[in-house]
């Protein structure tokens, strides 16, 4: 559909297009000029629409916007369950969706996506301002809807910024409920979640994965995100589940457990103020890593990736633990993490130049399905572990193919540290490399397993 000669496109007049266009894919042109909304912008069941920038007139004008009008503060676009939008940009100008930040504060999604909708190269979803509430980001993808990033950028979304109130939310982009984000290309940038700091449970910053999400990175860049988690959170929290409750979950096929997958692209720069500032496992989930690049994030615990299966927490010093989340299932270590993983499988790419402040400044181990088949762990820095760490409670790491290289600590295990109750399983046979490289000031440049009090002989 083509603009009218008035260069425009109103609300009212977007909203026929929609309508009058019903079930034929339809590529329409917004108006040179911005199409303020003060409603939401229902994208209709059985509805196949791509918005472009205003083209015609893009010379003396540029993009395309939608935009929040004064005193809007709902959610902008809702694509309905069965159907499908498409932003794209065209011949130099760009398609945005704006929330305009502090001006107009929405605790709304800007975008909900229950059907389909995909970003081509030149779109844009930026600007949210207050956002909060479960499984809310600025795009939430739920009820089985599917979000796929060709290119664009979903960029400079938070949550409202009061730690300790606002949990369990993205500043960019929240999967729940058997929604699946695809990301081959573009950016996630800037997202905040409510604070920096472990006060804000559960906030992630770029993309939050919950209970029954999925998430696969193919391509593109997730960056400069900051929160409780920084890049990429997912997260289940099974409060003291019984081993009945346990047992419902497996039977059904863990369909409620949040899942990734890491093809390829890049995680970058991206800060965490509790751990996992590139990827942060907590609770009923799993993550497998092919491809792709972990490089220069920071967070207490796991610069890069932080695995966290709950069944016990840490105490006051190495080695200590207090009770988790197994105390009514009352099952062993190995049983607890065939319910609840938190499993991060390593078969390729690269964890390199993370830094932690604590614990792992390429992975922290605080679970029993951490296993690295391949890949460069490389130039890592934390205190304790600045490869990995593996942490209390007989928590093992299993390691196979994988080269830990030029990885530094402050203090102990510059290539690996193992708590005093803690263990590492390495196959030498399958080939992997822990070189002596690897730089502690302490003791330990590749490997330490300090014996701490009645721990007991390392292994």
């Amino acid at each position: 559909m083509n603009l009218p000669n008035d260069m425009t496109c109103s609300e009212d007049m977007l909203s026929q297009m929609i309508r009058d266009a019903g079930s034929t894919p339809t590529r329409i042109h917004l108006g040179a000029t911005d199409t303020m909304l003060t409603r939401t912008l229902v994208i209709p069941a059985g509805a196949d629409v791509e918005l472009v920038d205003g083209t015609k007139y893009k010379d003396w004008f540029g993009d395309g916007r939608l935009n929040r009008e004064d005193g809007f503060t709902g959610t902008m676009v809702h694509v309905e369950k069965g159907a499908k939008l498409t932003l794209s940009g065209t011949q130099g100008a760009d398609m945005l969706i704006v929330s305009r930040g502090e001006w107009v504060p929405s605790s709304s999604p800007v975008v909900l996506v229950q059907g389909e909708m995909v970003l081509n190269d030149g779109s844009s979803i930026s600007g949210a301002r207050g956002l909060s509430g479960s499984n809310v980001g600025a795009v939430t993808v739920t009820n089985g809807g599917l979000l796929t990033m060709n290119g664009g950028e979903i960029t400079d979304n938070w949550r409202r910024q009061d730690p300790g109130s606002t949990q369990y939310g993205a500043g960019n982009v929240a999967v729940s409920n058997g929604g699946k984000l695809v990301m081959n290309g573009g950016e996630i940038t800037h997202g905040r979640g409510s604070a920096t700091s472990g006060a804000s449970y559960g906030e992630a910053g770029g993309i939050r994965v919950g209970e029954g999400g999925t998430a696969e990175i193919n391509g593109g860049k997730i960056s400069e995100n900051q929160g409780w988690a920084g890049g990429i959170l997912l997260m289940r929290w099974l409060w003291s589940p019984s081993l009945e409750e346990l047992e419902k979950e497996k039977e059904a096929g863990f369909v409620n457990r949040a899942r990734l997958v890491v093809n390829g692209g890049e995680i970058s720069n991206n800060q965490a103020g509790f751990g996992g500032a590139a990827i942060s496992l907590f609770g009923d989930t799993e993550a497998t890593m092919n491809g792709g690049k972990i490089a220069g994030n920071s967070a207490p615990n796991g610069g890069g990736v932080n695995a966290m299966d709950t069944n016990v927490f840490g105490g006051a010093y190495p080695g200590d633990k207090k009770p988790g989340e197994n105390q009514k299932a009352k099952l062993s270590d190995q049983e607890w993490g065939e319910y609840v993983p938190a499993a991060f499988t390593m078969n390729g790419g690269e964890i390199v130049n993370n830094t932690a402040s604590n614990t792992g400044g390429g992975v922290n181990v605080v679970s029993n399905r951490v296993v690295l088949n391949a890949g460069l762990i490389e130039g890592n820095y934390a205190p304790q572990g600045g490869g990995v760490y593996v942490a209390t409670a007989t928590y093992t790491a299993h390691i196979n193919n994988a080269l830990l290289t030029e990885n530094s600590s402050s203090y102990i295990g510059g290539g690996i540290w193992s708590c005093p109750t803690g263990s590492v399983k390495i196959n030498m046979n399958k080939g992997v490399a822990v070189l002596a490289d690897n730089k502690a000031k302490s003791f330990g440049d590749a490997i330490a397993h300090d014996n701490y009090g009645s721990a007991g002989s390392p292994e």
